[in-house]
């Protein structure tokens, strides 16, 4: 029980907005909100995948939310990662163009046309 109480883990991790829409060929530029809550206090950071500087650290929070503006591309990964431990939690950005991929994800999968 002591060794649990000792293990923090990450109870939600979100994004919000998880969809940006944007003009053809632009990237997604706007403020992004990151939220999670932990089991109890511990140090996190939040890092975007392939970069290895965090975006955001927070020290012995148990909730944590943060805005960040952002300028991404197409798919974005994001990673929250616990301090001492290897414990992660992984949530993605997805933007999407008008006209194009909003468009698509809109059509039903029996439609015929």
């Amino acid at each position: 029980m002591i060794q649990a109480a000792n293990n923090p883990m990450i109870e939600s991790f979100s994004i919000l907005p998880s969809i940006c829409v944007v003009a053809r060929e632009n990237s997604c530029e706007q403020d992004i909100r990151f939220q999670w809550r932990l089991s109890h206090a511990s140090n996190s950071c939040l890092f975007l995948v392939g970069e290895e500087k965090a975006l955001y650290c927070s020290d012995m929070q148990q909730l944590t939310s943060i805005v960040l503006t952002l300028n991404v591309q197409k798919e974005n990964e994001f990673i929250l990662r616990l301090g001492a431990s290897n414990k992660e939690m992984r949530r993605q950005l997805k933007v999407r163009e008008l006209g194009k991929d909003v468009r698509q994800s809109r059509r039903h999968l029996w439609s015929v046309f």
